[in-house]
Formats: structure tokens, sequence, C-alpha cells
């Protein structure tokens, strides 16, 4: 039987992209895979506007398209995505318009707890004069009762393919079987299977699949994806061509080949043990890439938290309260500190921000490690926070920068990250109760406990600061998927503080992306010389 393959690198690959990916990229990936026995290549997704910033093949306007037609891949077909959660059918017009003569096939994203609202868009969307298909998402839940999959039997008119996701990458082959065989016996449209390789299984899954008669399988780049990633493409295509015993000139696939390695060099998808783990717990993997690209935490604690070995996972432990040490040092009258972030701009002004800190009377807060070394023999006091696993990274670093003028080494209270305490650090080690408004996300172990900026915030109010000054919040300009993330929690995080605690005055003194009051580190010490000199004249 005659089955055909889908890539979808470009629309799976931007989760690690944002959906930027240069031009002669593009061009040498479309070229090579017009020479390869593949129908369709999934290009992006159409989106509505959103929050935040997404690239080009988020929303792939009609230049794009346009463009992408141009590059020599008259033999695949191009698809797109939509993914049903943001668009209502009254919008779909709009959202395919300019599309129609470049794009054969659309694909719509489906949750089975919204499957009316998405079967209502494919309408939209058939009438727009489109092939359709539905990939209904998590696999892995379906159980032996496969009522959901008879609604479909009614909707051939709307659907001309169903594709079943292993969204979770959590599917062995047995249940692949028996899932394919019946929607093949029942079912009028043609069946796709959609892979993730947490447990490296994509590959297996998806022959399972076509030989209980599938139609179409999915593919991407050396498995380029969210997360674990998919079915390798060149794995797939080197199957197909041994099965149709017809050969295929890969030579040009392997220049491709390099090009993606060195991107999955770079952003590192694939599988991973706590990837493993959540195929395995049948658990959401976007948990899982949010966390690894942080780099907060060790796989083991991942793993853990994953688990839900919470008695491991968390420690219970308690240290000195942060205030109950400040009163010890005399410090307890600050009006004035400096969060410190691990942007280049409070490398660059170190000097001016430390002189400033130093007439100010005031305290500087590392929210981490990164930028400590440019302040730390400065006279000046100085505490620092320790999210996830900055306690480990401290004992890395040279003594005489540890016991030079940090005052306090910060943890959140209790439960907290198991690898947030390693030992104690001179008698220094203290914690802070976190602010429970900055808390967005308490998901699995508590992990969003541990953000930086938030614990920093929550040392500053503690102490009864009224002026709070942030430097090397810089921002991101653009890139992976892992940087917006930590962008949006920094600003949801300046949001909540600000809207919380309205007296208090949070401000940026060295350059920023975020939607912040900014000043200038220069402009402050210019007003303190000029307050000085007032004094003097006097």
């Amino acid at each position: 039987m005659k089955w055909h393959i889908l890539d979808c690198t470009l629309r799976d690959g931007g989760y690690y992209t944002n959906w930027d990916f240069r031009q002669n990229l593009v061009q040498n990936y479309l070229k090579t895979i017009a020479d390869l026995p593949i129908e369709y290549i999934e290009i992006g997704y159409r989106n509505p506007t959103q929050k935040g910033y997404s690239g080009e093949y988020y929303y792939l306007p009609k230049s794009t398209l346009e463009l992408l037609s141009d590059y020599e891949c008259a033999k695949p077909k191009l698809a797109l995505m939509l993914d049903a959660k943001n668009c209502v059918p009254q919008d779909v017009p709009n959202l395919l318009k300019g599309c129609q003569g470049l794009v054969r096939l659309v694909r719509l994203a489906v949750n089975p707890a919204q499957l009316d609202h998405g079967v209502s868009i494919a309408r939209a969307v058939k009438d727009c004069g489109f092939e359709v298909a539905l990939n209904l998402m998590y696999l892995s839940k379906l159980a032996d009762n496969y009522s959901i999959l008879m609604e479909f039997k009614k909707l051939s008119e709307v659907l001309d393919y169903l594709y079943l996701v292993d969204s979770y990458g959590a599917c062995f082959p047995g249940h692949v079987k028996k899932v394919f065989q019946f929607a093949k016996d029942n079912l009028p449209q043609k069946i796709g299977f959609h892979g993730h390789d947490n447990i490296n299984l994509a590959f297996a899954n998806s022959l399972t699949a076509l030989e209980a008669g599938a139609d179409i399988v999915d593919s991407t780049v050396l498995g380029m994806g969210r997360g674990a990633g998919n079915l390798r493409t060149e794995l797939i295509v080197a199957y197909l061509a041994q099965s149709l015993d017809k050969p295929i000139d890969l030579s040009s696939f392997a220049d491709l080949l390099e090009i993606f390695q060195k991107m999955k060099d770079s952003y590192r998808w694939g599988s991973e043990l706590p990837y493993v783990v959540s195929g395995l717990a049948d658990l959401p993997q976007k948990d899982v890439m949010e966390w690894l690209g942080k780099k907060r935490y060790s796989t083991s604690t991942i793993v853990k938290a994953l688990q839900g070995k919470q008695q491991k996972a968390l420690s219970g432990k308690s240290y000195p309260k942060l205030r109950d040490r400040i009163e010890q040092l005399g410090l307890i009258n600050l009006k004035t500190c400096v969060i410190v972030g691990g942007g280049l701009t409070a490398v660059e002004h170190s000097r001016a921000i430390a002189e400033y800190v130093e007439k100010q009377q005031g305290l500087v807060i590392h929210s981490s490690l990164r930028n400590i070394e440019p302040y730390a023999k400065v006279n000046i006091p100085q505490a620092i926070c320790l999210p996830g696993r900055e306690a480990e990274k401290l004992k890395r670093l040279p003594s005489d920068i540890i016991n030079q003028q940090f005052i306090a080494y910060i943890l959140s209270s209790a439960p907290r990250m198991a690898d947030s305490v390693k030992e104690d650090l001179v008698g220094k080690t203290v914690e802070v109760e976190a602010i429970s408004q900055l808390n967005i996300n308490y998901q699995t172990a508590m992990i969003e406990k541990d953000s930086p900026l938030g614990l920093a915030f929550s040392v500053a109010q503690t102490l009864g600061i009224n002026n709070i000054f942030l430097v090397g919040f810089d921002g991101y300009p653009g890139g992976k998927e892992v940087q917006q993330e930590l962008a949006t929690e920094v600003q949801n995080i300046l949001d909540l503080f600000t809207a919380s605690y309205p007296t208090i005055q949070v401000k940026s003194l060295t350059p920023t992306r975020y939607s912040i009051p900014q000043s200038s580190v220069y402009a402050l010490l210019g007003s303190l010389e000029e307050s000085i000199h007032h004094e003097v004249v006097l």
C-alpha cells in the first residue's frame, strides 16, 4: 500500500528558533526536500496577532508564501497549520487570505476536549477551498473506548485527513497498532500519525502505524521539534526508499544534515532523561523543555520533580531569617537597593553603579551569580540570591570572591528545590519568604518559585526598601523560545510587583527592553554631585 511523508521541520522546529530561519537555510532545505519522496512540506503557522514576538514562519505573510513557492519546490505540496485555540471560525477566511493557489493543505491542531470547536474551524477552512487535516492531540490518553474517533465518521466531506498525535511521546507500538487498526476499519478519512521521540519510539510507532494502514506520517530533519523531537526525515525517507525498492540519492541531504546538526548542537533537541521520564509518565514535555532551557535546575532535580518524589525533589530545611541577619549587621534602615541581573550592562556600568550605591549607603542584591565578579571587591554591602542551582555554582567560584563583601546568601523559604541547598556558607545563609503575588506558576514541585527577580524583589520588600533600581535586566532582542519565555517571566514579575506595591519606586538604571520606568545611573550620580555642591555653597 502506498503511503506518504509530510515534513514539518519549519513548523515544529520553530519551537526552538521562535519561527525565524535564515533565508539561505530555507532555500537549501526546500530544494533538498524537493528531490525526496515527500508529499507535503508544512512551512509553519498562520496565526492572528499574538502577544510577544514570534517570527516569520509563525505568521507566514503572503510575501513569504510567494517567496517559498519560487524556491523550486513545486513537487512537494505546501501545507500550513492553524492552532484551533488561537482562532474562531469567522476569522478563518481572513486568516487564510492570500494562501489560495500557494498552499494545498491546512492542518488544525485540536484538543479532544475542544473537538466541536475544531470541527467548526475545519468546515470554515474547507469552505475556503483547501484540503483539510485535523490533528487530534493526546493519542496516549485515548483508552480502549474509541467513541471520540467515531465522531469523524460523519465528517468525510469536511476532513481529508485525520491525524492522531502522540503529543507526550508516551505511546508504545501495541497501543498505536490497536488505535490505527480501529481508525482504518471505521473511518472514511486518510489517517496520519505524528510522533514524538521521548522514549525513542517515534520510528517504531510510525512503522507500526503504517503497518496498521496509516496513509501518511510526519517527520522533521534530524527530528527537529518541540522537546524530545520527532521522527527523523532522513530515517523514514531511507525506509521508504527501501520498501519501494527504489534507490534515492541522499548525498544532497547529507549536506543539509550538516547544517541542521550545528543547530541541534546549539538548541539541544532530542531525547534526554527528563523527556524520557515525561514520556513514560504521560506528562507534557513543554514544561520539561522550559526547565531545561532555563538551566536553573539539574537533570536529577527535574527528574525527581517529574516523578513526583516530593520528599527528594524538595527541601524543608530552615535557615535564619534575612531580617534577623540584617539587624545583626546594623543595616535595618536601608532605603535604596540595586538589583543586579545577568545582562552585560551590569558589567559595563559596574563602576558607576557601585559608586552610586556607596554614596546612597544602599544595598546591592545580586539576583544570580552571573555578574558578581565586577562587584566582588567593592566595599559596599551586597547580598546574593541563590535560586535554583546557584548554590551549587557558588562552590566553583574562587574563595577570595565569595568571602568578600557579601553579607548574606539568600534562599527562598522552604519548601524549595533540593538543589538550592548544598552547604552552609560561613554562617551567612538565610531565607526569605517569597512574595506570594509573584509566584505566577506553582506547577510541578514548585519550580517557578525560584525566579531570580522574584526572589530579589522578596528581599527588597522584606527589608522595607522603597527605592529599587534594576541594572543588567537588558531583555532579549529575539532568539530562542526559552529566551522569550524568560523575558515574559521577568515582565510578568515586574508588572505584578509594581501593581502590588505601588508606593515602592522601581526603575532601571541601565538600558532595558522591558516595560519599566527608566533613568540613568549617570544622571543620578550627577544629581548627587549637584546636591553636594549646593550644600557646600550654602
